[in-house]
């Protein structure tokens, strides 16, 4: 977790084309800064390609690759009080849903 939270990005930095991971509690989806609003207090995420390149199965030993998704689904964050980018229309701290950008990262929790 440490090394996620080193490669998190403040708002000032932000540009197109920067990393993103939607994080969902422990399951993450990675995604690309399509649009940056508001000095970087809103961004526009769109979702990227995950391929898994590992043959572990079921485990959490994951790889993926990662590739850009015109055709992905786009989703605008804002920036709140509690210093982490929730989905616009949503609560802030609602089930641990949030977005970090400056890294892609693609997981799904086998104990789910």
């Amino acid at each position: 977790m440490v090394r996620l939270l080193q490669n998190i990005k403040k708002p000032e930095g932000i540009v197109v084309g920067d990393g993103a991971t939607k994080c969902y509690m422990s399951d993450r989806v990675p995604c690309t800064v399509v649009e940056v609003l508001s000095e970087g207090k809103t961004v526009i995420v769109q979702e990227d390609r995950a391929i898994r390149t590992d043959r572990n199965g079921i485990s959490e030993d994951q790889t993926y690759v990662y590739t850009p998704c015109p055709a992905g689904i786009k989703e605008k964050y804002t920036l709140r009080k509690n210093g982490r980018y929730i989905l616009m229309g949503t609560k802030a701290g609602q089930a641990g849903h949030h977005l970090e950008v400056g890294y892609r990262e693609k997981y799904f929790d086998p104990h789910c």
